[in-house]
């Protein structure tokens, strides 16, 4: 996270410590889902021959409706992947037991679903989102080079596939924001049905889906709406044979609300 303009050093090392500790609630929740659907790591993969086994036994488990053996538009990503496993343990500090199922991630298309409600101005909850937006960032483009998804909850603009590293920062700052946290709502209307249901009645459900949901963990109602909403589309995917890895939901929460504490 570089220096910003008018922040101390005590202020820029706090934010740090916030930003690390909503990316640790990232990889915390993605290691909790992932491993009921990654393959057994009795002794995780070392080379990068082991890494594409792994890769592709995911596959086979989960995800076998979007990716064939052969496909070369499966094969390169795949052995990128693989190829980068060992430099992303070591860029993202993470246990050698996480890499594998993170260089999964590179199977999917990311879209990052921001919380730009009145109650983000609280504190430095803007500064965190747009720092913690910027290392997803960074974690997607490392995975995959392609752009990624970046859509708001009240907010209609809307960046699919055109968002990198480099722009990211700059689209999140340039939100304005206000209004309620109907998470719930916003989730089923601007990420789940367009990107996801309306897709797949289309025939062009084509490469799984991660959402990754950065709020400060208080909707304004409908509190438990935004888990009808997932399990909701959980149940179109089992109805039209997709497992339940064809669509991930993480969510991220900024802030120290106690509201989301105590739910």
């Amino acid at each position: 996270m570089g220096s910003r303009r008018g922040y101390k050093k005590e202020e820029e090392d706090f934010l740090k410590k916030l930003v690390n500790s909503v990316i640790d609630q990232f990889f915390k929740e993605f290691s909790h889902q992932s491993s009921r659907l990654a393959p057994p790591d009795n002794q995780p993969p070392e080379s990068e021959k082991e890494y594409s086994e792994y890769i592709w036994t995911f596959i086979e488990k989960n995800l076998s409706s979007f990716y064939q053996p052969g496909n070369p538009f499966v094969e390169d990503p795949v052995r990128e992947a693989a190829a980068r496993a060992k430099q992303l343990t070591a860029e993202l500090d993470l246990e050698p037991k996480l890499t594998p199922k993170v260089v999964t991630l590179a199977l999917y298309d990311f879209v990052i679903f921001c919380d730009d409600s009145g109650s983000m101005q609280t504190g430095n909850r803007v500064a965190v989102l747009e720092d913690t937006c910027q290392r997803v960032a960074d974690i997607a483009t490392f995975l995959q080079p392609q752009g990624i998804s970046l859509r708001f909850i009240n907010n209609d603009d809307k960046f699919d596939g055109s968002v990198d590293k480099n722009d990211i920062r700059k689209k999140v700052h340039g939100v304005q924001y206000t209004g309620m946290t109907q998470l719930g709502t916003m989730l089923q209307s601007k990420i789940i049905k367009p990107l996801i249901v309306d897709k797949i009645k289309a025939r062009k459900y084509t490469k799984p889906l991660l959402a990754i949901i950065i709020t400060d963990g208080c909707p304004t109602i409908e509190p438990e709406k935004c888990l009808q909403e997932v399990l909701k589309c959980k149940q179109i995917l089992d109805q039209h044979h997709f497992s339940p890895a064809s669509a991930v939901f993480l969510i991220s929460r900024v802030g120290d609300d106690q509201t989301q504490k105590n739910s």
